[in-house]
């Protein structure tokens, strides 16, 4: 009884080590800091062509998780300052006084979920499933595809 009950706790130290341990787990730390960047730029490149005026643009916390062998949860904080300017009626051109403009502050928080669409030897392809911003939720059709480099 003493021998399989040794030959039990050596079993599930080794299922134990691979599970948390095995290249096959997924998606690699490499790939993890990738999509990090990829999606901070692409994030930062939205709010630029935003027609709102937004300025020092911080991601407070950004990080990820695996929740699944091929797909990723990205959870981030961001800041911001928005300008707004008060409507002037009659001319678009009109100048407008430095007193009259808004300065806000504004923080966000939400999370980004991710798909691996495809793999090749030297790029990985994943798709944004779904953004939620603070209770604000897109869903994509058509997920927005982006590259990462796999790591063997």
């Amino acid at each position: 009884m003493k021998a399989f009950g040794l030959i039990f706790i050596f079993g599930l130290m080794v299922w134990s080590w691979t599970a948390f341990y095995s290249p096959n787990k997924g998606v690699t730390e490499q790939t993890m800091i990738d999509i990090q960047n990829s999606l901070q730029d692409q994030m930062l490149k939205v709010m630029e062509d935003s027609p709102l005026k937004l300025n020092n643009i911080v991601f407070k916390k950004f990080w990820t998780k695996q929740i699944s062998k091929d797909q990723v949860q990205a959870q981030f904080v961001i800041t911001f300052d928005e300008e707004t300017q008060p409507e002037v009626s009659g001319s678009d051109t009109a100048p407008v006084d430095e007193d009259d403009i808004t300065t806000t502050k504004v923080e966000r928080s939400g999370n980004v979920i991710l798909v691996k669409a495809d793999e090749s030897n030297d790029e990985q392809v994943w798709i944004i499933e779904s953004i939620k911003i603070e209770g604000e939720v897109i869903e994509f059709q058509k997920g927005l595809k982006f590259t990462s480099k796999a790591e063997n």
